[in-house]
């Protein structure tokens, strides 16, 4: 009968004692069981056990395995030192206290304008770079600042540098803040705005200020259209989509406006030559020399009317011409002049821009009137 583990051979009370025999016969058999499995461990020359002889380790059975003293292996049979377990140890530490690399966040218990956060692990200073985010608790009204951890209370500014307007901060929301050696700078807060005001900005639409977010007040008017008048036409403020129009009339030509008239630009050309009809002129003349004598129209009269408009004596003279047969007889040039006591034929002298007739006397005014 064998022992349990190495199954050495049990001597019985029925066998007869041989020592060299029995001898031999246990040492035989503790030499087999020497280096095999589940046998003895055989030393090497050293005295040492050889590793071909032990078990791996592993998580469910002692055994052999590798020290390694580096950090950043990668080996997944290998054990790391004491050494290497404290050089992570301290590297970890290292990094969670550093809040240049990484951003630390802490919940904010102050006030609407007076935030307190208190970061772990505990900054023992404000260092250039240093970030953080926090979790708003109370919207802001106005100017901001932050105390870290009891350091001192730090202004808050948007990106450009100017102080937190009202509402920037959203209760219950995150915001990362990152100092630069005087200010905690709010990080993705949108940088420049412009100087665009609600009045700017089309009713229904929304824009992003120094203020936050407004609405715009514009009006949107769409197409307009306007129909010109005689007077003016104050035009709608606010937004017009390109599509509105100045109603036109196709009537308005320099040929239906009255000659030397501008209506929106168009200047008329329509005078009685236009229309078909004639032209004329009146006017006062004197008497100079014997004669009455006007020049300087625009055409050659064919029908002059003059008048004496000064009373001389007894005298009250009137002359007629025409060259067309508008007192009767022939269409031969006709002229006469007619005074309160007699009538006598006086000859008139036409020109292509006047007209010149003899008179009595100097000095008496004469009115006259030319058709063309």
């Amino acid at each position: 009968m064998p022992t349990n583990k190495l199954g050495l051979p049990l001597l019985t009370g029925n066998e007869t004692a041989d020592i060299p025999r029995d001898f031999n016969a246990l040492a035989e058999k503790i030499d087999e069981k020497a280096g095999s499995p589940d046998g003895l461990a055989q030393l090497d020359g050293n005295g040492k056990t050889p590793t071909t002889q032990l078990p791996d380790a592993s998580t469910s059975q002692k055994g052999a395995t590798k020290l390694n003293d580096t950090t950043n292996s990668t080996s997944i049979t290998e054990a790391a030192t004491a050494n290497a377990v404290r050089k992570v140890n301290d590297a970890l530490v290292s990094h969670s206290a550093d809040n240049l690399s990484h951003v630390p966040y802490a919940v904010d218990s102050g006030t609407a304008n007076a935030k307190v956060v208190t970061l772990n692990p505990t900054p023992t200073s404000y260092t250039d770079g240093m970030a953080l985010t926090f979790k708003n608790n109370v919207q802001n009204t106005g100017s901001v600042t932050i105390n870290v951890n009891n350091l001192g209370a730090k202004t808050v500014k948007k990106s450009n540098g100017n102080a937190l307007s009202s509402g920037n901060l959203k209760a219950g929301i995150p915001y990362t803040l990152r100092y630069n050696g005087t200010d905690f700078i709010l990080q993705g807060e949108g940088g420049e705005y412009g100087t665009a005001v609600a009045s700017d900005v089309l009713f229904g639409k929304t824009i992003g200020t120094e203020d936050g977010v407004i609405s715009g007040t514009m009006p949107n008017n769409g197409a307009v259209t306007i129909t010109p008048g005689s007077a003016n036409k104050t035009i709608a403020s606010g937004y017009h989509n390109g599509n509105g129009i100045v109603v036109g009339d196709v009537d308005l030509v320099a040929s239906n406006i009255k000659k030397g008239i501008d209506i929106f630009g168009v200047v008329g050309t329509l005078d009685i030559t236009s229309l078909g009809g004639k032209r004329w002129a009146n006017g006062v003349a004197a008497s100079a020399f014997g004669f009455v004598e006007v020049r300087g129209l625009a055409f050659r009269p064919s029908v002059i009317l003059i008048k004496s408009m000064t009373a001389l004596q007894t005298h009250q003279y009137f002359s007629v011409y025409s060259n067309k047969n508008i007192l009767g007889g022939t269409a031969a040039d006709l002229f006469a002049r007619v005074d309160a006591e007699t009538s006598a034929n006086y000859s008139f002298f036409i020109y292509d821009d006047g007209f010149k007739i003899a008179s009595t006397s100097s000095g008496p005014n004469f009115g006259w009137v030319a058709f063309e």
